[in-house]
């Protein structure tokens, strides 16, 4: 038993298109040639951010909602951004940074040449402002980067003995989705 039949069929049927055929090979190889030889080193570090927020994310809602078995869910990255809240707790001052940390990922799933410009992670940099004062980091992935840890640490909820004093603190933050 073969795994593909009517192949030899296929090929007479083209034999008499192969200039056009192989002109057309040509140049999606060149196109796909472009996008391996773009540098992966930042898309690898998005993307690494990028898991490690949702590592976050994913330990914030089963941890501040007490939801077992949240991974059966199999909730997409922005459905779970839903569900963390847009005011009232320390989660949401980080949470339009962590939108724009998945916009920016979409981006790069669905174009491997995006370019990422401060403008595109304006709340990334809010949160850097507020909790990074004093250094600038002009590189967007190096900002993505530093506000990585805020994320993941302002998503960890603390123990009940400092839950009180975070509820307290944090009961005028009030966010947006950003644009």
């Amino acid at each position: 038993m073969k795994d593909i039949d009517g192949v030899h069929q296929v090929l007479e049927v083209m034999k008499p298109h192969m200039d056009s055929i192989e002109k057309h090979f040509s140049e999606m190889n060149d196109i796909f040639i472009n996008l391996m030889e773009q540098p992966h080193d930042n898309i690898g570090r998005v993307l690494k951010c990028h898991l490690v927020v949702e590592h976050f994310l994913t330990k914030f809602l089963v941890d501040f909602y007490r939801i077992d078995g949240l991974e059966n869910l199999q909730l997409r990255f922005a459905q779970k951004i839903e569900l963390v809240p847009r005011a009232g707790g320390s989660a949401s001052f980080v949470r339009p940074g962590i939108i724009q940390l998945n916009k920016i990922r979409n981006k790069l799933g669905h174009d491997l040449s995006t370019q990422i410009e401060r403008h595109n992670i304006s709340a990334i940099y809010e949160v850097l402002a507020i909790a990074r004062k004093g250094i600038n980091l002009d590189d967007p992935i190096k900002a993505i980067e530093a506000f990585t840890p805020i994320a993941c640490a302002f998503l960890s909820v603390p123990p009940p003995e400092l839950q009180k004093i975070f509820m307290e603190a944090f009961q005028t933050i009030v966010t947006h989705d950003p644009e």
